[in-house]
């Protein structure tokens, strides 16, 4: 009997979980919503992990004037260099950073990571550069 139960109140969570995700006001379980939350809920540690062990990566998108054809400033675009998938599209994580309520920590990690790059280039003798990052207002 308790175990059950025990799959009962799995089975209510993962419908709760994907009601709320879906903004539905009814739904029913289904058998794929436990695999479907179990690959989530393992997704979002793996990002807490990404942001513990810095397997985030900053790419810089160059903005060029075309007058002069020099660079005007750059974008830092934040990318997931996971050990186990290698680089993880953006689309894929990029969510569940905001749903793992991970975005704050993420976006101090990329200003940060950003201002420690400009400091290197400025020592390798390059000219100062606007970076600009995207943040998300939510927290």
């Amino acid at each position: 009997m308790d175990g059950n139960r025990t799959n009962s109140c799995k089975n209510a969570e993962a419908a709760i979980k994907e009601a709320k995700t879906s903004g539905e006001q009814y739904l029913h379980h289904r058998m794929d919503m436990n695999s479907g939350l179990a690959r989530r809920v393992g997704m979002e540690h793996r990002l807490r992990t990404a942001l513990d062990y810095e397997e985030f990566v900053v790419y810089y998108q160059p903005k060029i004037t075309l007058r002069t054809g020099k660079i005007a400033s750059v974008e830092a675009l934040l990318r997931w260099q996971d050990p186990e998938q290698g680089l993880i599209a953006p689309g894929m994580f990029l969510p569940l950073l905001e749903s793992a309520g991970l975005m704050a920590a993420t976006g101090a990690w990329v200003l940060r990571q950003a201002a420690s790059d400009s400091r290197e280039w400025r020592r390798m003798g390059l000219p100062p550069i606007r970076i600009a990052v995207n943040i998300s207002p939510r927290s």
